[in-house]
């Protein structure tokens, strides 16, 4: 049981730091490719940003009713599954 735990961590470091190692080495590529000017400020035109943001509300909606109703059909299953045990025996 410990040794898996510590498996488990071990996979957990690793997966957390390998996507930092590999943005380093193409920042790096990009900063050697001899861009001289640098971007201050960005952003969106109107249109892109309106569209942008209605999306953003939209999936955080999406997510919050997703959440509900998982919590909902395991509240309910759990309900539903302790009765019909109950009535079988």
């Amino acid at each position: 049981m410990r040794l898996m735990k510590l498996t488990m961590l071990f996979a957990l470091i690793i997966s957390a730091t390998l996507p930092a190692h590999s943005q380093q080495s193409s920042a790096n590529d990009t900063q050697s490719a001899g861009t001289s000017s640098k971007i201050v400020d960005y952003t969106l035109p109107p249109d892109k940003l309106q569209k942008s943001h209605a999306l953003y509300i939209q999936t955080t909606r999406l997510q919050i009713l997703d959440t509900i109703y998982g919590l909902w059909f395991l509240f309910f299953n759990t309900c539903y599954l302790s009765k019909r045990t109950n009535a079988a025996t």
